[in-house]
């Protein structure tokens, strides 16, 4: 109960400034209350003393004008009053240490003692007074802690709503802080400036500079982008119809092959512009839903011609079918079906089972270091794609495993 009580404390305090400083300013306000307690209670317990200690010295006094007028020692019939002297039998035992003259305070047997000298021998005397058996004496130290406490509730009341007007005071110019940033448009508008020296002024013009730089930046990229996107596309374009074109006056079949190829590596390159393209959005455009293990007979088709004069067994399984965004899942396969064939010694195993895809292929000890900005553009991909992507190498073998 205790350590769940404590997280949510912990949750609530670290969730707003506004919590940290109204409990920071709350627990020095009951600091200062609990020493004005402690210092009321001193103050009242000096002040007591103080009155108890001259009312005894009062008494004392008057009962020596008494003896001395009639001449012997003056008795005593108040209850709350007692004489002792050094050689009396009856002494109490908190008497028998006193070894000066003055008043003197007993704090166990709640008595106030005036020693002084006899006036009718060489002997000293014990004047003892209980303050608690004095039907006179108000006991007016519980009414002023009484007053006390009223004054240290009022207090630490007021230390409350003290706490709450600053947590909120300090808090408001961060709130409209991020209230401005998230409300900030992107389209390149910029943070109204408020006239402020303090730290939230430094931080809301340090965050609007740094704001202004990031949003240059993307101008500059998106400016790129699209001058690459027409210039990419250009020569891709290009490319396609000359092939074309070449395939319908080209009679040779080894040529035929040859620009076949050609127009494939050209679909490719067109697709990984797309690609790029899309990664570079802010939010996602749309593509073509299409099945994913059509797409993974494809590619294997595609870059069979990697496979050509050396002997590797491809193993191909698809026990299932996934619908997948086009652009995204070509890139990715002719990526990983490329690597697995250019880098296989003699086998290669692709497996689609459910929406999990395992492509492993045995690999020597010189290639066990992955495929370079490959890898990067397929982590790219499936992060983009919210795909997850695991590769790793162990025992000669290079192992891939999507999940879609």
């Amino acid at each position: 109960m205790l350590v769940k009580a404590r997280h949510t404390f912990e949750r609530w305090y670290t969730s707003h400034i506004r919590h940290q400083v109204f409990v920071i300013i709350s627990v020095l306000m009951l600091l200062v209350v609990l020493a004005i307690g402690i210092i009321s209670w001193a103050a009242t317990e000096i002040a007591a003393d103080s009155f108890i200690n001259q009312r005894v010295t009062l008494m004392q006094r008057q009962w020596m004008q008494s003896s001395i007028q009639l001449g012997t020692a003056a008795n005593i019939t108040s209850p709350y009053l007692a004489l002792y002297s050094d050689d009396d039998n009856t002494i109490p035992d908190f008497l028998k240490g006193i070894d000066t003259l003055g008043v003197k305070e007993f704090e166990l047997s709640n008595a106030h003692v005036v020693t002084f000298l006899s006036p009718f021998k060489s002997d000293w005397l014990h004047f003892v007074y209980f303050p608690d058996k004095d039907p006179e004496m108000v006991n007016y130290g519980q009414g002023v802690m009484a007053y006390v406490a009223y004054m240290m509730l009022l207090v630490f009341a007021l230390g409350l709503v003290a706490a709450h007007l600053i947590s909120r005071h300090f808090s408001l110019p961060i709130l409209g802080l991020v209230q401005q940033v998230h409300q900030l448009p992107v389209d390149g508008a910029s943070i109204k400036r408020r006239a402020r020296n303090d730290e939230i002024g430094a931080l809301q013009n340090a965050y609007q500079n740094a704001y202004l730089r990031i949003q240059s930046f993307l101008e500059r990229e998106k400016q790129f982008t699209r001058f690459a996107s027409h210039e990419l596309r250009t020569p891709v374009h290009v490319t396609k119809g000359a092939v074309e074109l070449l395939k319908m006056i080209e009679g040779d079949e080894k040529k035929t092959n040859i620009l076949s190829r050609i127009e494939l590596a050209n679909q490719d390159m067109e697709k990984l512009i797309n690609t790029f393209l899309l990664i570079g959005r802010e939010e996602m455009g749309q593509q073509n839903r299409v099945s994913l293990g059509n797409i993974i007979n494809e590619s294997l088709s595609r870059h069979h011609y990697l496979l050509s004069d050396r002997h590797i067994d491809v193993m191909r399984t698809i026990e299932s079918d996934v619908i997948v965004a086009e652009d995204f899942a070509k890139v990715v396969l002719a990526n990983l079906v490329r690597n697995a064939f250019s880098y296989s010694l003699s086998s290669v195993r692709v497996a689609l089972e459910g929406r999990r895809l395992v492509i492993q292929n045995d690999i020597s000890e010189a290639a066990q270091h992955g495929f370079g900005h490959g890898e990067e553009i397929v982590k790219v991909v499936c992060r983009s794609a919210n795909w997850r992507y695991h590769f790793r190498i162990a025992a000669s073998k290079a192992t891939v495993v999507i999940y879609f």
